[in-house]
């Protein structure tokens, strides 16, 4: 939503669609954790 707020190129994106990006990106795995907050955090490992 921040992203959003600040520029017209930002967007939210569900699990799958950052699955597919990671895994575009050169990515092997990825873990996403859930915090009591809008964001998420997202580490990948190459």
């Amino acid at each position: 939503m921040a992203m959003m707020a600040h520029t017209d190129k930002g967007k939210e994106r569900p699990l799958k669609q950052w699955s597919y990006v990671l895994r575009q990106s050169g990515f092997t795995r990825f873990t996403v954790n859930r915090i009591h907050a809008v964001q998420s955090v997202i580490e990948a490992y190459p």
